[in-house]
């Protein structure tokens, strides 16, 4: 994946498919690795490391809102049924 950071196209297309596995344990996982990383001394791997993390969130949101968007229409007419 980090890989294809220069690539918003193939980026986009590895966090849809992958998007369930994007999660915020993901997150943690790849913040972890960046700090220990920057720890470590090696400033260029935790870099890389916080900036797919960066990405992943960003690619996340982008995939999530068209679906936040119908949430509170779908939500007054579900309160309409009831």
């Amino acid at each position: 994946a980090s890989s294809a950071l220069g690539d918003d196209a193939a980026f986009s297309a590895f966090a849809a498919a992958n998007r369930d596995l994007m999660d915020y344990r993901f997150q943690y996982k790849l913040t972890a690795q960046a700090l220990a990383a920057k720890n470590l001394g090696d400033a260029a791997a935790g870099a890389e490391r916080s900036a797919l993390c960066d990405a992943a969130v960003r690619a996340g949101l982008r995939f999530d809102a068209p679906l936040f968007r119908e949430v509170g229409p779908a939500e007054q007419r579900l309160g309409q049924l009831l």
